[in-house]
C-alpha cells in the first residue's frame, strides 16, 4: 500500500500500541527492585492492558477498510472472503514463527510453550472468523451490524464458556482458545476476539463517515473538519470514562 493511500490515524494508533507494548514488556527488565516498588511503576503497569485490545481492534478496522476497498473495485464476496483469510493466514504464520523463536531462545526446555494461546494466535483466528462471517456482506450497514452483534455475542458468551463443564478429554491447548481458565491461555477467543469484531464494525462506520464528509477516497488529504473534531472529542471522553472506571476498581482493590 502506498503512503498516500494509508490512513494516518490507524498508523498513529498502531505506533502508540507498539510504544505501550514496549514499556509493558521490555523496560521493566532495566529497573531495580526498588524502582519496581514505586507508585510510578505501579501506574506504568496499569496501561499494560491497553496494547492487546488496541492491536485487535485496529486489525478489525483494517479488515473492514480492506473489504470496502475491494468491493469498490468490483470484487465479489468470495474474493473479499479469500483476501481476509489470506491476511489471517499471514498473521497465523507470524504467530507460529514467534512461538518457535521464543521456544528456541529459552533453551528449548518447555515444548508445551509452543502451544501457548498468545495474542497473535487469537488475532489470526479472529480475523479468519471475521473473514467468513462479516466481511463478505456487501451492504455497509449489514456488515457493521453483524460485526457489532458478533462483538456483543462474544461478550455474552465469555462467562458461560469460561465456567462451562467442558469434558475432560478435550486437549488443554484446544480448550485454551475458548476459556482462559486453562494453563498457557492468556488470550482465548472469548473475550479477546470481541475487540476485533467491534473493530470491524467501527471500521465500516468510519468509512461511512468519510463518505458523508466527501472524503471516501482515502488518498485525499483528510482535513480537520468540525465533524472529525467532534468524533475525536467523543473518543477522548469515552477513554477518560473508561480510565476513571478502571481507577475506581483499582482503588477498591487497594482499599
Amino acid at each position: 500500500m502506498s503512503a498516500s493511500s494509508r490512513l494516518p490515524a490507524l498508523d498513529w494508533m498502531r505506533g502508540l500500541a507498539v510504544v505501550l507494548m514496549i514499556q509493558t514488556h521490555a523496560y521493566q527488565a532495566w529497573l531495580s527492585p526498588d524502582a519496581k516498588a514505586t507508585t510510578f511503576y505501579m501506574w506504568s503497569r496499569f496501561v499494560g492492558g491497553f496494547p492487546a485490545p488496541m492491536f485487535l481492534f485496529l486489525a478489525g478496522a483494517a479488515l473492514a477498510l480492506l473489504a470496502e476497498a475491494r468491493f469498490r473495485r468490483g470484487a465479489t464476496p468470495a474474493e473479499v472472503r479469500r483476501e481476509g483469510l489470506k491476511r489471517a493466514l499471514e498473521v497465523g504464520l507470524y504467530a507460529v514463527g514467534f512461538r518457535v523463536c521464543v521456544y528456541l531462545s529459552s533453551g528449548s526446555v518447555n515444548p508445551a510453550s509452543l502451544l501457548r494461546v498468545d495474542v497473535l494466535n487469537c488475532m489470526a483466528l479472529a480475523m479468519a472468523l471475521a473473514a467468513l462471517v462479516v466481511l463478505p456482506r456487501r451492504d455497509d450497514v449489514t456488515r457493521a451490524s453483524v460485526g457489532a452483534l458478533c462483538g456483543l455475542g462474544v461478550a455474552l458468551l465469555t462467562p458461560l464458556a469460561w465456567d462451562a463443564p467442558w469434558p475432560g478429554w478435550l486437549p488443554a491447548p484446544l480448550l485454551g482458545y475458548v476459556s482462559g481458565r486453562v494453563p498457557r491461555a492468556p488470550f482465548p477467543l472469548l473475550p479477546w476476539s470481541g475487540f476485533l469484531a467491534v473493530g470491524v464494525s467501527t471500521g465500516v462506520v468510519s468509512w461511512f463517515t468519510l463518505a458523508i464528509l466527501g472524503l471516501r477516497n482515502v488518498r485525499e488529504k483528510i482535513r480537520p473538519t468540525t465533524a472529525l473534531r467532534v468524533r475525536h472529542a467523543a473518543g477522548v471522553v469515552l477513554i477518560l470514562i473508561g480510565v476513571a472506571l478502571a481507577l475506581k476498581m483499582v482503588a477498591v482493590e487497594l482499599l
